[in-house]
Parts: structure tokens; sequence; C-alpha cells
């Protein structure tokens, strides 16, 4: 199955092979991750365990804004979100291949199993699951046709968990599918200015090798919108060693997301996970003239133009042959 990802620039992940996880304060529906409580509570009784709904609805509150996703699209000529994720057709369209049965999506994808969020049941291995569209949020109707017999067993990161794969049905003419994530997992994380963070007690040990292994770090000069001028850190967790050491860096990081969607958490992907790039309408010359080195690793990269069909309101796309 082949899925897709709009993007105002494809520079990111086809250069430099990271895909960026969204937090959920930086995501664009006020109505993500939300659920019905009450619902909820109601639920909880009918569980053949001893979860306890207080409990339960503090630890989803808790950790809901250490949880990101990556979202990927079937639709590769919708011209709505060839508008508003594509920059309004400047942009480029890039195509994933996923394999029923088993995904080679991330280079290494870091699952530490003794963190916080964790369990003995655990959800956050990478694989893509399709979204769910409907009227009433979540729980609501849950208990007459979701199976909830292993709930002692998956615990509260089901819920968790489940709470991101479901959206209002006015979004359904996005097909979306999800990889769900936590932000701890990172493979690398940009701050988005240093400024902000570098009174915060962690920050200041990273810099100053405070614990066993530290991150690599470098910095960039940047500019803000304003025009100021600041200074972007980019901390990369893939070099840790130790899998403590890095949970430990993790889970701090992971803790920034809430009140900060500007923050970049970053995953390596696997090369061989890339398989077209299709230019927007209105791409830039930089966009089309860029060689894209990354995902050529593997030897298998297609290249489309897109077109108006003038007969209707459609896009056609034509393979670029090299």
């Amino acid at each position: 199955m082949h899925l897709y990802k709009y993007v105002s620039n494809p520079n990111f992940i086809l250069n430099d092979g990271y895909i960026r996880a969204t937090q959920l304060s930086a995501l664009n529906d006020p109505f993500e991750a939300t659920y019905s409580k009450k619902a909820l509570k109601k639920l909880t009784k009918e569980f053949n365990c001893e979860l306890d709904d207080k409990e339960l609805l503090k630890y989803i509150e808790e950790n809901k804004h250490k949880v990101c996703v990556i979202s990927f699209t079937e639709a590769k000529d919708d011209l709505l979100m060839w508008a508003h994720y594509a920059n309004e057709h400047k942009g480029a369209l890039i195509g994933f291949s996923f394999y029923t049965g088993y995904t080679v999506f991330f280079k290494k994808l870091f699952r530490f199993t003794e963190t916080a969020l964790d369990k003995p049941f655990d959800y956050y291995d990478g694989k893509c699951h399709a979204i769910i569209y409907r009227k009433q949020q979540m729980y609501k109707i849950d208990m007459f046709d979701r199976d909830y017999s292993n709930i002692s067993v998956e615990g509260e990161d089901r819920l968790l968990f489940e709470i991101f794969l479901q959206k209002s049905d006015e979004w359904i003419y996005e097909k979306e599918h999800r990889i769900i994530l936590k932000l701890s997992q990172a493979d690398k994380v940009i701050l988005d200015d240093f400024d902000k963070y570098k009174d915060i007690k962690f920050i200041d040990n990273m810099l100053n090798n405070d614990i066993s292994e530290n991150p690599k770090i470098e910095f960039e000069s940047c500019k803000k919108e304003n025009g100021d001028k600041c200074t972007k850190l980019h901390i990369f967790l893939e070099d840790i060693e130790s899998e403590e050491d890095r949970s430990v860096w993790g889970n701090s990081l992971a803790n920034l997301a809430k009140n900060n969607p500007e923050i970049l958490y970053l995953f390596k992907i696997d090369s061989s996970s890339i398989c077209s790039l299709t230019y927007g309408i209105k791409s830039s010359k930089e966009i089309r003239n860029n060689e894209y080195l990354y995902p050529k690793q593997t030897g298998y990269f297609e290249r489309y133009n897109t077109r108006l069909n003038k007969k209707n309101y459609t896009l056609k796309f034509q393979k670029i042959e090299e």
C-alpha cells in the first residue's frame, strides 16, 4: 500500500531523512484527543478489571501531551489538501510504501520499556493505523463496538493510544492514516529558540555534560517572524548508546511539548520507505532542482509532475523519465 504526505518543503525528509511527529499542541484540529469523560467513566465500570476511573482520567490527561502523530493520506489528488498542507500547491507530495504484515519505515525505532508511559502491552511500535471518523466523541458508543476484554493487560496505554485514532467525520475527506508514538522516542529534537529554554535545569545539564552520556548538540542561527535573531538548538538523541540515558533525555524533552508547539520532534526514517515525489503545480525551482539523495540510496524513487485537468476539477500526474 502507498500512503502520501503533503509538505510545504520536502527537504527535511528527502535530504536529511527525518520526518516530524506532531505533538498535541501543534495539531490543527482543536478536537484532537478529546473524548467524553463521562462516557469513559461509565465504560470503565464495564471493564472486567480494577482500573480506577479517576486514576485512568488523570493518566490520560497527564500524558496525552507526550504523545505525537505522523499523518499520511490515501489521497494524492485532493485539492483542499494540496492547498492547506502543500503551501497552496507550491510544495510537494511524498509517497511512502507500507506493506501488510511488516513495515520498514523507521531506520531504528527507539523502544525503551521502563519509562512511565510503557506498559506490558506496547502500542507505540511504529505501525500505521487508519483514522476512524464519527459524529460523536470517543467512548459515547464504544462499549458496544470495541473489544475491551484484554484491558487488564493493555491498561491505560490502550486508552491513551486510541484517543488519537478518532476524529470528527468533517475530516473524512483527508482519508488519514497515522503512526502514533511517544515524543520520548524521537531521534532528534529542535528547540525553536535557545533563549526560551536556557534556564531549564536539564538543558543546562545537557550543555555542561552533567549526565554520563549526553546527546550531540548543534546551534543554528536563525530569525524569528518579526526579524529578531534567535538560535535553534539541534539535539541528536539517536547518537546516545545508553538506553537509560537516552530515555532520560527523551522524557525530559517530551515534557516541553505541552505549551511549545514550535518544538520539532523528528524521527529518522529508512530510505527504502520513500518511493515517490510529486511536484505541486506551483512548486519552486528550489524544490524541483534538488537532487534529494537520501531516498536514492535504495535505487527506487520516482518523480511526478502535476497538471490541471481542464475538463473537470481534478489533477493529472505524469511520471518524469530520468
